[in-house]
């Protein structure tokens, strides 16, 4: 094994991204501040199954038959856009509500990184009139979702930062960025299916 040199940073793990699947929240939320990241306390499903915010959150039904909500998939503090990231208070947060889900907010992190994700409401054929005509996407962290993915990268901030979106790359493709968020592992979805890290690596710089 190769040797550091005093003073020198070590370099990020980012495979240890994947141990948040299965992981409780609280734990998630330290794995992704030691990776410089900026996570966020969501309100989540209760044992009822429904939002733990106490509202109601009807389901919209979609042609493949599955169903989407916005139950378990906004945050538990109002001001989660201003101010940085105090572990202390999240895990405050996360000891105070057990069934709590956690995201991650999307634009500058603690880490210096600017991240965007591409969100994929369906089957890759979605992406792919767009990648026909502009290539394939870059492998990058990449997570499994109830009904895609999440593909997340570092803005190549030659170009203008984008906007959050939806549906104007390619229908049923958002655009996570600078005000936006995703909802990350080990958090659940209130169909029950749970979030999960399938391509645990670095994110990689869009093209």
């Amino acid at each position: 094994m190769a040797s550091r040199k005093m003073g020198e940073v070590p370099a990020l793990d980012w495979s240890s991204i994947a141990d948040a699947n299965s992981a409780t929240v609280l734990d998630a939320a330290r794995i992704y501040v030691d990776l410089g990241l900026h996570p966020i306390a969501m309100h989540g499903i209760g044992p009822d199954g429904n939002c733990t915010c106490g509202k109601a959150h009807p389901a919209k039904e979609h042609p493949d038959g599955t169903l989407s909500c916005s139950a378990g998939k906004h945050p538990l503090s109002g001001r989660w856009q201003v101010g940085g990231c105090a572990l202390e208070v999240l895990e405050r947060q996360l000891h105070q509500a057990p069934d709590a889900n956690v995201a991650i907010r999307m634009g500058r992190q603690p880490n210096g990184a600017f991240l965007v994700a591409l969100d994929r409401d369906g089957p890759h054929a979605v992406i792919a009139e767009l990648e026909a005509q502009h290539g394939r996407l870059p492998i990058t962290l990449t997570a499994k979702t109830a009904r895609g993915r999440h593909f997340v990268y570092c803005w190549n901030e030659r170009y203008p930062v984008p906007k959050n979106n939806v549906s104007k790359l390619a229908a049923h493709l958002d655009v996570r960025s600078e005000g936006g968020l995703i909802v990350v592992a080990p958090s659940r979805h209130f169909s029950g299916c749970q979030y999960r890290w399938v391509k645990a690596i670095e994110p990689v710089v869009f093209p």
